[in-house]
């Protein structure tokens, strides 16, 4: 495999984009003023949007809804008792969070609910520049909720290699022309079916999240004899720093996911080097196919290569609904999944199914969690399925 650390050419860094949508997170008389000098305003939204790109762009939108819930709440209650929704406000007396996170739980008694109201409250708070001085408090809401938890959390299955497989053997042999806009329906179909064997086998191989694979571009492949090496340009654990290549051995399978990701990229019309990147390309390589054009939802969201100074704008995705259902489309038609049991798959199973393999291959947890990104034991853990005959194994071999 190629070394991406000393060959691995530097690619051209995008132009820097704000996060129009964290503007939503702002209280009045927060951390960016509307009256402060023009320098300074740009100073202190650039800090501003370091704080942002702390957090995954993911993790914002889910704390978008809880926000505007406790806002809403928190303006309401303010105005009741004559004051105005302001940071100054909020500082003077913070009961008033105390009260928005037990209103949550009376209404929603779920850990996730209770859990993602105060994560959304804290950090909007941390946006505006407001200490939180009742951390201990809203940690102990959200204590009672766990300990009241009334169902089991049912993590997604994961994806096996045999299914990996299955879905490159049945979606990714064919040879297509490249992608136009005259092409008829059934070539849209077969190439989306293409582009989903590829974009399965990537994300189980390089144990990525459906956001990695969201932002990967097709300049961003560095193409070898040995296989490929993929840069993720963001990732939930890597927010700030610079992009990460990952390698993908090629098993030379007929249809392995290398191979497959050749046939992909070829039919959209690239010619593939021998050795090194396609220059100038910037079009996103997992985009819906079933449009015209590639660069159809480049407004949504930007690829960050380079120095890292440049994340992802916030707004939602409009491909993940798209390419959930063609998931589990694949499971059923290509590997015989039951469609009653669709719904225990996930695209967080790609991440999950492929650390299970690793595992199953005695690669150590260290590295598991180095190549997943995964800060901690104990979260790396949450992301094995062994299943029962596994364990039974594992005990027989005690001897016991």
């Amino acid at each position: 495999m190629h070394d991406s650390h000393a060959t691995s050419p530097p690619l051209a860094a995008s132009a820097p984009v704000r996060s129009t949508g964290m503007r939503e997170f702002f209280i009045p008389g927060g951390s960016i003023a509307k009256d402060a000098p023009n320098n300074l305003l740009d100073d202190l939204e650039i800090a501003h949007d370091c704080l942002g790109r702390s957090r995954a762009a993911g993790t914002w939108r889910r704390y978008l809804g809880p926000w505007r819930k406790a806002r809403a709440y928190m303006t309401e209650k303010l105005k009741a008792n004559g004051v105005a929704f302001t940071c100054d406000n909020i500082r003077s007396d913070q009961r008033i969070l105390i009260a928005c996170i037990a209103n949550k739980y009376k209404l929603d008694d779920t850990l996730t609910g209770v859990d993602m109201m105060s994560a959304a409250v804290k950090w909007a708070l941390k946006l505006n520049g407001v200490q939180l001085e009742v951390d201990f408090h809203l940690s102990a809401i959200r204590r009672v909720a766990q300990n009241e938890r009334t169902c089991i959390v049912n993590k997604k299955a994961g994806l096996t290699a045999t299914q990996v497989r299955s879905i490159c053997d049945a979606w990714g042999t064919r040879r297509l022309p490249p992608y136009h806009r005259s092409n008829s329906s059934k070539s849209k179909r077969d190439l989306q079916r293409l582009m989903m064997a590829a974009a399965m086998g990537v994300g189980y191989l390089t144990l990525a999240r459906f956001s990695d694979l969201a932002t990967m571009v097709v300049g961003g492949i560095w193409w070898c004899d040995d296989g490929v090496q993929i840069c993720l340009t963001v990732r939930k654990n890597n927010q700030t720093g610079s992009p990460e290549w990952v390698p993908i051995a090629d098993s030379r399978r007929p249809n392995s996911v290398v191979s497959v990701l050749r046939r992909y990229v070829e039919s959209l019309g690239y010619t593939i080097p021998e050795e090194g990147c396609i220059p100038d390309a910037a079009d996103f390589l997992f985009r819906p196919v079933s449009q015209d054009n590639g660069r159809t939802h480049r407004h949504l969201q930007a690829p960050r290569l380079g120095d890292g100074s440049v994340m992802l704008k916030f707004s939602p995705s409009k491909d993940y609904a798209q390419f959930l259902r063609f998931f589990r489309f694949g499971l059923s038609s290509c590997c015989g999944v039951p469609k009653d049991q669709l719904k225990l798959y996930g695209t967080q199973s790609m991440r999950s199914g492929g650390n299970t393999l690793l595992w199953r291959k005695g690669i150590p947890a260290e590295i598991r969690r180095e190549i997943g990104r995964w800060a901690t034991p104990s979260v790396e853990r949450g992301y094995l399925r062994i299943d029962i005959r596994e364990r039974l194994n594992l005990v027989k071999e005690l001897g016991v």
